[in-house]
């Protein structure tokens, strides 16, 4: 994480994705991280909707990796498209 950051020109925005498990660390020193939440395992027949969070490290918690797509290409370039429309509003 460290390498990529400070030795990358332009020092570019890191994004972490994972299950946040093993990979706590890498998601809360990147810029952004996506945290995976897992299906709950028990003996029982697992019901629709509860997912385990284990380490509540990421900025945001999808269900699935198909919302990181999501996430990433809709709702990111709908954020770039607002922010490019405020900053034209504020200085013309």
């Amino acid at each position: 994480m460290n390498l990529v950051q400070k030795k990358f020109l332009g020092a570019p925005t890191v994004c972490a994705i994972g299950s946040g498990l093993k990979d706590a660390w890498m998601m809360q020193n990147a810029d952004i991280s996506i945290e995976l939440a897992l299906k709950k395992e028990s003996k029982k027949q697992q019901q629709i909707g509860e997912y385990d969070i284990l380490s509540n490290s990421g900025d945001v918690i999808v269900s699935s990796i198909l919302m990181v797509r999501y996430l990433i290409l809709v709702k990111g370039l709908q954020m770039f498209f607002n922010i490019r429309n405020m900053c034209f509003l504020i200085f013309h």
